[in-house]
């Protein structure tokens, strides 16, 4: 990002590498390198270890894990995701699917949405009472307070 050398892979770019990797054979379900190897070289001075992919497994898992158990929490399956920010902005959603990150649901990426509901107040400030009676309906949801949440994150560490 930005050019110059490279010093990592961002968030987005493990997706699709994991994606990649495990489609190509090159990864187990489990996270396992294959050949066995305790890590790959990504590029000069980049180096995956099978650290790091656990690592992002366990991201994966309270991410999918969290979604499967607020659904159940909720009594209903998700119509649809709502992605924002930076990282989804760049994630093959698709690849999100394929490495166990998100459920198959209908996904929408829509960027910067914290940004965007700033400069809407700004040009428009009348909006500010709209904004508070929509926080006002929000709850939070401990997933840890979610008795299902341990198992559907135990069941999501796998790589479909």
């Amino acid at each position: 990002i930005g050019g110059g050398t490279p010093l990592g892979l961002c968030g987005s770019a493990l997706v699709d590498l994991l994606a990649l990797m495990r489609s190509n054979g090159r990864l187990t379900q489990y996270g396992r390198i294959q050949p066995k190897a305790g890590s790959i070289r990504i590029a000069n001075g980049i180096v995956l270890t099978e650290r790091d992919i656990e690592t992002l497994l366990k991201a994966n898992a309270a991410v999918h894990g969290g979604i499967l158990a607020l659904e159940r929490h909720c009594g209903q399956t998700a119509k649809r995701l709502v992605l924002a920010g930076g990282f989804a902005q760049y994630l093959d959603v698709s690849n999100a699917v394929r490495i166990g990150l998100l459920p198959e649901r209908d996904c929408r990426v829509v960027g910067n949405v914290s940004l965007a509901g700033s400069l809407r107040l700004a040009a428009m400030p009348e909006y500010a009472h709209e904004l508070e009676t929509i926080a006002a309906t929000v709850s939070e949801t401990p997933l840890n307070l979610i008795p299902e949440f341990q198992d559907y994150y135990i069941d999501s560490l796998i790589i479909p």
